[in-house]
């Protein structure tokens, strides 16, 4: 296993590009490269990326006043919540073209997309209603949701095969936690269990192979046909392998998953004598279920975005000017920092 440091010398390269960038919101040019767009909460914005791994920015933003915002693999096709509405953006890169999908919407608990970014599920645990939206890449539409009453637990997780083919809940309880394949009208079928706290799943481009996580168990399980429990087995687990799995992703066109560890949370000044728990990405290899390469973290990542092609989000803003950090997977893998202007 290659455990690998994120080189801090990369901050003092990269301030100066985003210093002189203007920082007014509303504004659609990318001045420059992209390699897709971001929310930022603290700006209630979406915001492109600019540049390329090692020398990115945030760049003006081109959607304001979001109270909230999902965006799919490869990062230019969004659903928002603006003005108590959900709405679908097929194109950031055109982002007048909002489609009106749902108003008197509140909020979103979960959202999952398809590999394609043509489908995704947004649940509300206010009202146990599951919406899916399909053709998000051309003209949007909501079908009538679904009633998620009958599920024996709370909702933490979900994952979304192309077209909506399958529809995966995580459901998380002391006995009835596990992975449920949702059938006609929502109807919970018991996919895998016991799995206390299904955290992140995440189908192939196929739509055939399932890969979810159980944070409580420290597993991550793999199902290649994820209409049956009978293809089911352990992808990987313990403290050595996935010491606290939060996020999980596929790169190499499906041939490494990429697993973001939280633990720890962020130790900027940790000693390396006597050796602590901290943050850390790994991939593995999916033939062999080996690692080939785990990097340490300086912040406690939070999710598994993806932007351009094998490239991830690890973590969203929190506070004014807070920075972003991003992976790019393709071996040998490598986390870039990404400085933004305090005034956006």
């Amino acid at each position: 296993m290659n455990a690998m440091r994120w080189n801090l010398s990369f901050v003092f390269l990269a301030l100066p590009l985003v210093f002189g960038i203007p920082g007014s919101a509303q504004s659609t040019s990318l001045q420059g490269p992209s390699i897709g767009f971001v929310y930022d909460p603290v700006a209630k914005s979406i915001r492109p990326l600019v540049g390329y791994p090692g020398s990115a920015y945030l760049g003006r933003a081109v959607l304001g006043q979001l109270a909230q915002a999902s965006l799919g693999p490869g990062a230019t096709i969004a659903l928002v919540v603006k003005d108590d509405a959900l709405l679908a953006v097929p194109d950031l890169r055109q982002p007048g073209s909002m489609v009106m999908l749902q108003t008197g919407f509140a909020a979103w608990d979960q959202v999952a997309w398809s590999a394609d970014s043509r489908t995704a599920a947004v649940y509300s645990a206010a009202t146990q209603r599951l919406l899916i939206v399909r053709h998000l890449d051309r003209a949007p539409a909501a079908d009538n949701p679904l009633d998620l009453t009958m599920l024996p637990g709370a909702l933490t997780t979900l994952a979304i095969g192309n077209d909506a083919a399958r529809l995966i809940a995580g459901v998380t309880d002391q006995t009835s936690g596990g992975l449920y394949l949702l059938g006609d009208g929502g109807r919970p079928i018991l996919l895998l269990a016991p799995a206390r706290n299904p955290t992140a799943a995440v189908f192939d481009s196929t739509g055939q192979n399932l890969f979810a996580v159980d944070r409580a168990a420290r597993r991550i399980w793999q199902i290649s046909n994820a209409a049956t429990t009978l293809d089911a087995s352990i992808f990987a687990e313990g403290r050595d392998k996935v010491p606290d799995p939060v996020g999980i992703a596929l790169a190499q066109g499906g041939h490494l998953l990429a697993v973001a560890n939280g633990q720890g949370g962020p130790q900027p000044f940790r000693q390396r004598h006597p050796p602590v728990e901290h943050p850390t990405v790994s991939l593995f290899d999916i033939p062999s279920r080996s690692i080939l390469q785990t990097l340490d973290l300086d912040v406690a990542p939070a999710t598994l975005s993806p932007l351009a092609s094998d490239i991830f989000l690890l973590n969203t803003r929190t506070v004014p000017g807070g920075p972003l950090f991003i992976l790019q997977a393709q071996p040998p893998a490598a986390v870039y920092f990404v400085p933004a202007q305090t005034t956006d």
